[in-house]
């Protein structure tokens, strides 16, 4: 079934597409004021929870300028499961990883696609809804590298603060809340996932909750869905409060550089409308565009690189290592084919006249589902770093019998290495092997001065060569381990089908693995930690423990550009956690003590 039919089906089935909307009343303020509190540029995962927090003082004054529109009622916005149909939509800024050298070789012009968020809500409008928070040794290192209150158990209240858990085995958990506004739900889950959590015990790994005290071990996924439907940061934040008196949006607004004068932040300029437009920040200007946005607009303000910014024509404000230090997580798929049926889910059986009905009536089956992925495995590839820091690799089960025509529309990979790759004749599922903590670190620069012109985001993936030694010793674990469990060899598990790029390699040699996963492999539109965090000392930082930019007064950027390096998990809980800690010092209020 065809991805072009599959949103037919779903559009004419669930309804039209929605609206961008315009009037105060449904978020866009007819009339900006000159001059605000808060300036929030971007409405993103961060941004929204960010502005929610600091208009629910009504003390102050708050602007959310968002450069897209925003999305109602909309089935392809809302259904779970076809996360994937968001993409090259109004929605996305439809970025692309620049050409590598070392890796994505069997991508298409070796350029890897980045879809990110141009809407409110961000790319939680866009992304598979997966709630993760990462490993309490991510947030335990950033504390330790001089970023003062970021330890895991400093950042575990704020976590808490947005959750509203509704999985009954863990409502009475000290690791979860009930309390808040983000809703994070079971999905569907198909029979396979017995058949991982059978493996991962024969393997001794305990099943876990993967949100709770530990990451290593394996466990079930939830997700950010509420009654069935994607609960983005845009419906949890700011749909329920759009009607503040003190919280203006401002829609189809594209911040094009930030007012400084004599090193403090005054105001934003902005296009709206086809023309330039100014507003004044009294008290700061919190920049929420995430890792590729945030440091284009520093740059195009004046702080970044000097020698980058000289090149650029653009003058220097302040001289600082913005853009620096870019980290995706890449993930390698390893189709498997099994002997069994009704194990998995496959897309004829969810857009069918059954599966479409339980949605429609009672927002139930397999479209509650993000996109398949049902369950985790965080393992530690080094032996001697068990248990006393983050695991290394993510193993995870995707449930669906893969659609290898639809593979070859998305243009994820060349069509030859997609068919050879994708060659299972019947059910078949895969286990998605992600690099948690990569090595290899790239950069966002500017392409020009220009705003409108798309910045060069280059992330240098598999430069470091411990990239590909961790990456095969995950891809021998997979294989040689999960799937020789008795649980996976009572369904005949295969190994991946060779693909005729690497035919010069002898099959499950270390050096087919490498071409394997050179070609194979692509980033998960996980980019992080181009707005460095860090003490004043450390030559790569951009701000400092409060986000405040260095020697700018009245700046701050709040969103995952900030992490000094990748938390071993998706990046959207996380970014909302950092608005939640980052409103409480704006406001001055005490930080959250943990329970």
């Amino acid at each position: 079934m065809a991805a072009s039919n599959i949103l037919k089906i779903i559009v004419g089935f669930f309804g039209t597409f929605g609206t961008i909307y315009f009037s105060k009343t449904s978020f866009q303020a007819p009339v900006l004021k000159p001059s605000y509190d808060y300036i929030i540029v971007g409405a993103g995962s961060a941004g929204a929870v960010l502005a929610n927090r600091l208009s629910a003082d009504s003390s102050v004054s708050v602007l959310l300028l968002e450069a897209g529109g925003v999305q109602l009622k909309n089935p392809i916005f809302e259904i779970p499961y076809i996360a994937y149909a968001t993409q090259h939509t109004s929605a996305d800024w439809e970025y692309y990883y620049e050409e590598q050298v070392e890796a994505t070789l069997g991508q298409i012009n070796q350029r890897a696609y980045l879809p990110r968020g141009k809407v409110l809500g961000g790319t939680s409008m866009l992304n598979y809804n997966l709630y993760s928070r990462g490993s309490r040794f991510d947030y335990d290192g950033w504390e330790s590298d001089g970023n003062t209150g970021w330890s895991y158990d400093n950042i575990l209240p704020y976590f808490l603060r947005s959750e509203k858990i509704n999985v009954e085995e863990l409502e009475d958990s000290d690791y979860h809340s009930t309390d808040g506004e983000w809703s994070v739900s079971e999905m569907t889950y198909t029979p396979l996932m017995d058949y991982f959590f059978e493996a991962a015990q024969e393997l001794s790994l305990p099943i876990i909750d993967c949100n709770g005290p530990q990451l290593e071990g394996a466990c079930k996924n939830y997700a950010t869905i509420k009654n069935g439907r994607r609960h983005s940061t845009f419906g949890a934040f700011i749909e329920p409060i759009r009607h503040r008196r003190n919280l203006d949006i401002s829609l189809q607004s594209l911040a094009t550089k930030i007012l400084i004068e004599d090193d403090r932040a005054t105001g934003v300029e902005f296009r709206r409308k086809g023309r330039s437009q100014t507003v004044m920040a009294a008290h700061e200007v919190i920049v929420s565009g995430g890792a590729i946005n945030s440091p284009q607009l520093l740059m195009l303000s004046g702080i970044g690189p000097q020698a980058h910014l000289q090149q650029m024509n653009i003058p220097v404000i302040k001289d600082l290592p913005v853009g620096n230090n870019l980290q995706d997580h890449l993930m390698t798929m390893l189709s498997s084919c099994i002997n069994t049926t009704g194990l998995t889910i496959n897309n004829n059986e969810v857009f069918g006249p059954r599966s479409l009905l339980q949605y429609k009536l009672k927002k139930e089956g397999y479209l509650t589902s993000s996109g398949g992925l049902e369950a985790t495995m965080n393992i530690q590839t080094n032996v001697a770093n068990e248990g006393i820091t983050s695991p290394d690799v993510y193993i995870g089960l995707l449930s669906l019998s893969v659609p290898v025509d639809e593979m070859v529309k998305t243009g994820i990979l060349e069509e030859q290495l997609l068919r050879e790759y994708f060659a299972c004749p019947g059910e078949n599922f895969v286990l998605n092997l992600v690099l948690l903590q990569p090595k290899s670190k790239g950069t966002v620069r500017l392409a020009s001065s220009d705003p409108l012109d798309d910045p060069l985001i280059d992330p240098q993936l598999l430069t470091d060569s411990e990239d590909i030694s961790t990456l095969i010793k995950g891809i021998r674990f997979a294989l040689n381990d999960i799937l020789g469990t008795e649980a996976f060899r009572s369904l005949d598990a295969t190994k991946p089908f060779p693909i005729s790029v690497c035919n010069d390699h002898t099959y499950d040699s270390d050096e087919y693995w490498e071409c394997f996963i050179r070609h194979v492999a692509y980033p998960i539109y996980h980019p992080t930690s181009t707005v460095k965090m860090g003490p004043s000392g450390d030559p790569e930082s951009v701000v400092d423990s409060e986000l405040r930019v260095h020697g700018i007064v009245g700046l701050r950027v709040v969103d995952t550009s900030i992490m000094p390096n990748i938390i071993a998990g998706n990046p959207s809980a996380p970014a909302a956690m950092i608005a939640e800690k980052v409103s409480d010092m704006i406001l001055g209020k005490p930080p959250l003590e943990r329970k």
